[in-house]
């Protein structure tokens, strides 16, 4: 997928409450895409903007949360 050169919003939401659980992709507010998921008790490292061996995202990341409770609209 291309983008422009200006901002890009990218939201990752994982839905426990489908069956199966889902992470269902949007970009700029439209959706991309999901798959099936299964959630787990990971301890493992999570990477921002890369994967720590081959692939590291070329630009700038200027805000990054995560959320424990799904967001209403206004939020």
């Amino acid at each position: 997928m291309q983008v422009n050169d200006g901002w890009t919003h990218i939201a990752l939401v994982n839905d426990n409450s489908l069956s199966p659980a889902k992470s269902i992709l949007y970009i700029n507010g439209t959706l991309q895409g999901y798959c099936n998921y299964r959630a787990a008790n990971v301890t493992n490292t999570l990477y921002i903007g890369g994967n720590n061996t081959t692939y590291m995202f070329e630009g700038n990341i200027s805000k990054f949360q995560i959320y424990n409770k799904a967001l209403t609209r206004e939020e």
